[in-house]
């Protein structure tokens, strides 16, 4: 009977080549899983400093009056900072990017009066709407671009100095906000970065509302 000795060089040879195949096959099929990736995007401060809700402690808390002498006045009880998260996968890889929008949110209580206030500030809404301010102010939502107050658009009217029973209002804008119910661009806004939205009226039933500024 013959024995057959595997000589010790080829056998070391055999032991390597399987550790790298296996190693090879381990980085493979790490590299195939799929990934996600975190985008951010922040409000930056020039953003942030076009309405006062944000960045000045007179506004936390805020009074409007209607032209019937009825007073609503809110106060400011918490702010939120968080993020509108869109997530896209792609289809071959399956690896995923997910853009991550910082929003601001204030929640005020109602002190005198019926009735809610609340502000966010957006960098990007779910809509996809970018540099974004909405408001919800009684029973009236209340929309606008932060650059609408930076940059002048045809559409709209500006103001360097615009006066509303006896209180001046610096660099305003008017922008109307189209009624989806009524079908038409019914609510008009005034606006400015120091005070806000200071006037917003309905002009089918003049239902107006006014800031009280302390």
């Amino acid at each position: 009977m013959k024995h057959h000795c595997h000589n010790p060089h080829q056998i070391a040879l055999i032991f390597l080549l399987f550790g790298l195949f296996f190693i090879e096959s381990c980085v493979k099929d790490k590299d195939t899983l799929p990934t996600t990736e975190n985008l951010y995007y922040y409000l930056t401060p020039e953003q942030i400093a076009q309405s006062p809700y944000f960045t000045n402690s007179k506004y936390d808390t805020l009074s409007f009056f209607n032209t019937k002498g009825d007073t609503f006045t809110f106060a400011k009880i918490k702010t939120d900072s968080t993020f509108n998260r869109v997530s896209f996968r792609n289809s071959g890889t399956g690896n995923a990017t997910i853009y991550n929008y910082q929003y601001l949110h204030n929640t005020y209580q109602t002190l005198k009066g019926d009735g809610k206030f609340e502000v966010w500030h957006y960098h990007t809404n779910e809509r996809g709407a970018t540099k974004w301010i909405q408001i919800k102010l009684l029973n009236r939502n209340i929309e606008y671009g932060d650059d609408y107050l930076r940059n002048k658009y045809d559409e709209f009217t500006y103001y360097d100095s615009l006066e509303f029973r006896g209180i001046n209002f610096r660099k305003a804008v008017r922008f109307y906000l189209y009624n989806k119910t009524l079908k038409d661009f019914s609510q008009w806004n005034y606006a400015n970065a120091e005070d806000g939205i200071f006037t917003t009226y309905e002009t089918n039933t003049n239902d107006t509302l006014f800031l009280l500024k302390k």
